[in-house]
């Protein structure tokens, strides 16, 4: 899964740091941290200026849903630094502010381009996003479900298979549209909610049956 986030937008004055955190996924091995300039949202409308590889813990210390946090800096000398971390791997990247990337004119005509092709990109990036707010949806419930909390079995079962087929769909639909994301997503709500009626109601007999006990 590709996710992204806006370092330092346009304008915004000099020096800055800005945090942004990810979480990685079961035995995902490394994060490719990518770094591109440009106005418009899509990588391919943009330049890269920069990339640098993190590795992820493994074995022991790899948890799904561990937080992988980016730092972005700018100096006021227009040097670049990034930061990634995830628990105790760390790594560095840095942009030297003599590099030279885009000119004032350049700059301008950016901001013109993304302007004019606002719309289209909006309605470009909504599925996209949704899509991605689905699949990491959906990797939450199968880490939750698969967490040591005491939760019926079977209930638990239900839920993390409904949220691995959720996974798999969008493996297999990379171009759905809008409406089947959001459906896929209300499925995949309706099924968390019938789960955790499920819990209470075993919790509830649970503790009815020891009140019975005690009265005994």
């Amino acid at each position: 899964m590709e996710t992204s986030a806006t370092s330092r937008p346009c304008r915004k004055a000099t020096p800055n740091t800005q945090r942004s955190i990810f979480r990685k996924k079961s035995q995902q091995p490394a994060v490719l941290i990518q770094v591109y300039e440009g106005e418009r949202p899509f990588a391919r409308d943009k330049a890269m200026i920069g990339r640098f590889l993190l590795e992820l813990p493994r074995g022991s210390e790899s948890e799904r849903g561990q937080e992988v946090v980016v730092i972005f800096s700018m100096d006021k000398k227009g040097n670049l630094s990034f930061q990634a971390q995830c628990a105790k791997h760390k790594e560095k990247f840095a942009v030297p502010g003599t590099k030279q990337r885009f000119s004032g004119e350049r700059v301008n005509q950016l901001i013109d381009d993304a302007r004019r092709n606002k719309a289209e990109d909006d309605k470009r990036l909504r599925p996209v996003l949704s899509r991605n707010q689905l699949e990491n949806y959906a990797h939450w419930l199968m880490a939750d479900m698969g967490s040591g909390l005491n939760k019926p079995a079977e209930a638990k079962k239900r839920l993390k298979d409904k949220a691995a087929a959720t996974l798999e769909w969008l493996k297999a639909n990379p171009d759905a549209d809008m409406k089947d994301i959001e459906d896929k997503k209300s499925d995949l709500e309706t099924a968390e909610l019938a789960t955790g009626k499920s819990f209470e109601e075993t919790s509830e007999n649970t503790s009815s049956n020891r009140n019975v006990k005690r009265l005994d």
